[in-house]
């Protein structure tokens, strides 16, 4: 990776040179909230961390040896930063003649620095040999130092809608001001300007620095995903690029996790190395040949072929007006949202998304896939006349700029202003203390966040908890527990397979945190991956067995494989863990007996199922699938009319879906039936199918069985 000059901020600075330690990084800007007149160099040098002419070098010497003179030799800014004496300078320029040894060397030798400190002036000496950087270039540079941090770390906008906003006014020279917040903003930045109602970009010279390249790499680096995509895939040892891969990757699933995992897979298969100016062209290789040519075989067939059943197989919509619906979106690219049960179904799906009263296609791979030839075959077989065939062709190469600067000073001036930009920071006070704050102090920040994003996921307030998250991973993508409660809060949202996602970065992130792959197991298991949900559970428990949610995850993992003996036992391990328990565990306690009680009925264990169920309400009485499942044992046993007074007084209750109605009516055609009363039980089946039709084989099994 392009190395860069850490000349920003102070306590980075010293950290990195080995002259302190992030623990005193952290104390001293907690004291710093105490003493605010005082600079962050004062408090290290008043605490006896660092001599003050140190802080002093690095806050203010350092910049101006880089400005004002050439170079130096070593020794002269170890001794510029408090670090060595002209006496022992002249002792080791002696002792040069017979040691042989180069001068940093040497002084490590002698213990007069460490080796950190010496690597870090000769990697940042080797930086800044050969570059011309003047007062001139400095003042040039606060500016771009000012507009970019101003985008990045903006608090009152997304930093990536300022960037696509940004990007769409570069390469359309001006588009017309709409008077949104993202604008005024992007205006505040300073990279653009408005003029009679259009946005152009401020100055010539910004198009240059700030290019589709920096917008590019920018925007990748803000997804949560990237450095865990990279280290999970590979992608640094297969590209010279590996952002721009990502980037060709993202055009065409839109960050869809399947499709993107399946892509990156084969990649990874394909064991080739993907180089410069090669990665769209290489991209779009693999998605044609291995996704799109061979779709209802190939590597992602699962995938298409339950899309397509879901189209073509609707109990609840006409399949005709929903294909119509669907070429419609195909043949314009994008419709007007009007709330439609089929435009419902198809944003359901993942086929469609919507944005400002706007559906269009999630991504042009559904648009190969599911093409204007398969929606006519579909017509075809159904009977139904075809639309009129649309001239509308949906441009389906990735969308990648390969345009370079036609000279090599555009990257020479990107060079000096990442060189230059380092050393701003330490120069502007409000600058270091911005980026002390926003970069460097991680910890903290994510503390304050993972707490902040904690409080709205215990309040059910979903989809502000995924914000808060994202907001942390954009500071630090390595925290573990981020990405495991970011999991939890998509879990909220179900969507389960971003959750699955996030629950595989933490995995990599922390491959020994039971948490992480309790979060996997349960991703997995509400995608009806149950086999591998059993194995990440199993997982988690060899890393620490004594934690009861595991057990109760993995039990009901068991009872979806129809493993309901091993269920039953984990559920019973899950109870034992949680009685020892000194903390009080009211809402897990219930789950697991119910739990029991479900693996219990079908082991016919009827007997003790119904204490299970009995022992789950007296931790929750209100508990709908306990109440479900006393009932169904009460039938069982013969005891239909204490049964059959379960389900009335569940019936009543006005917090039940419709789901949950139907199966409870579903049940009381059971008891009916063993209390033989056929007409009561068909009724009662009637009503479950007019309620939901996703319990039509589990009725017609009923009614077979009643009969």
């Amino acid at each position: 990776m392009t190395e860069t000059l850490i000349v920003k901020p102070l306590g980075l600075v010293l950290q990195k040179a080995g002259l302190i330690s992030l623990e005193q990084v952290k104390i001293a800007l907690q004291a710093k909230k105490s003493l605010p007149s005082r600079r962050i160099g004062e408090i290290l040098a008043i605490r006896g961390w660092i001599k003050p002419e140190t802080a002093n070098f690095f806050a203010e010497q350092w910049p101006n040896f880089l400005v004002n003179q050439k170079l130096q030799p070593l020794g002269q800014y170890l001794k510029a930063a408090g670090l060595i004496s002209d006496r022992q300078i002249d002792t080791i320029l002696q002792e040069q003649a017979t040691t042989h040894l180069k001068f940093g060397d040497y002084a490590v030798l002698k213990g007069l620095i460490s080796q950190t400190t010496l690597n870090f002036f000769l990697q940042q000496l080797s930086l800044i040999r050969g570059k011309e950087i003047t007062k001139a270039t400095l003042r040039d540079y606060t500016v771009f130092n000012r507009i970019q941090s101003y985008i990045l770390h903006n608090q009152e906008c997304d930093p990536s809608n300022l960037l696509k906003l940004y990007q769409q006014i570069r390469q359309k020279g001006e588009v017309s001001s709409s008077g949104e917040r993202l604008e005024g903003e992007l205006l505040n930045s300073g990279l653009i300007l408005k003029q009679d109602n259009k946005l152009k970009v401020a100055n010539p010279e910004y198009k240059s620095v700030f290019n589709q390249d920096w917008i590019e790499e920018e925007l990748v680096s803000l997804q949560p995903y990237t450095k865990i995509r990279l280290r999970m895939f590979g992608l640094e040892q297969v590209s010279s690029l590996p952002y721009r891969v990502l980037n060709a990757v993202t055009h065409w699933t839109a960050n869809q996790p399947f499709l993107t995992q399946k892509i990156y897979q084969l990649i990874q298969e394909q064991k080739i190395f993907i180089t410069q100016e090669e990665e769209v062209a290489t991209i779009d290789k693999i998605v044609q040949e291995y996704v799109i040519s061979n779709w209802e075989t190939g590597i992602a067939a699962t995938h298409f072929q339950y899309i397509q059943k879901k189209l073509l197989d609707n109990k609840k919509l006409s399949t005709e007006s929903l294909l119509k619906t669907y070429q419609h979106l195909w043949q314009q690219g994008t419709i007007k949202y009007d709330n439609s049960p089929q435009q419902s179904k198809l944003l359901n799906l993942g086929l469609a998304k919507l944005e400002n009263d706007v559906i269009s296609l999630s991504n042009p791979i559904y648009h190969a896939v599911f093409d204007g030839v398969w929606i006519e075959k579909q017509l075809k077989a159904l009977g139904a006349t075809p639309a009129p065939t649309s001239n509308f062709k949906q441009n389906l190469s990735p969308i990648m700029t390969t345009q370079k600067s036609n000279s090599t000073s555009v990257l020479i001036l990107r060079r000096v202003i990442s060189t230059v930009l380092s050393i701003l920071a330490i120069l502007l006070s409000g600058t270091l203390l911005f980026w002390f704050g926003q970069q460097f102090l991680r910890t903290n920040t994510q503390k304050q966040l993972l707490t902040k994003g904690d409080l709205q996921l215990q309040a059910k307030n979903f989809s502000e908890a995924l914000a808060i998250y994202n907001q942390a991973l954009r500071v630090d993508q390595d925290i573990s527990t981020v990405w495991v409660n970011r999991g939890y809060a998509l879990k909220g949202l179900e969507e389960y397979e971003l959750m699955l996602q996030s629950c595989n970065s933490a995995t990599v992130i922390q491959p020994e945190s039971e948490l992480a792959w309790n979060c996997r197991g349960e991703a997995l298991f509400h995608l009806q991956e149950h086999q591998e949900a059993v194995k990440a559970l199993e997982k988690a428990i060899a890393i620490n067995s004594r934690l009861p949610i595991v057990w109760i995850n993995y039990g009901e993992a068991l009872h979806k494989l129809g493993q309901y003996q091993a269920s039953e036992i984990a559920k019973k391990r899950a109870i034992d863990l949680l009685k020892n328990s000194p903390q009080t565990h009211s809402s897990s306690l219930p789950v697991a007996y119910n739990g029991q009680g479900k693996s219990l009925l079908k082991q016919q264990k009827y007997s003790q199922a119904l204490e299970a169920f009995k022992q789950s309400l007296v931790y929750a009485p209100n508990y709908l699938s306990a109440q479900q499942g006393k009932a169904l044992a009460l039938t069982k046993l013969g005891q239909n009319q204490e049964a059959t007074a379960i389900f009335d007084r569940v019936l009543i209750r006005e917090d039940l879906s419709r789901e949950q109605q139907a199966i409870t009516w579903l049940y009381k055609g059971i008891n009916f039936c063993s209390m033989k009363q056929p007409k009561l039980a068909q009724d009662s089946f009637e009503k479950a199918l007019q309620l939901s039709t996703d319990y039509d084989e589990a009725v017609k099994k009923a009614q077979k069985e009643c009969r």
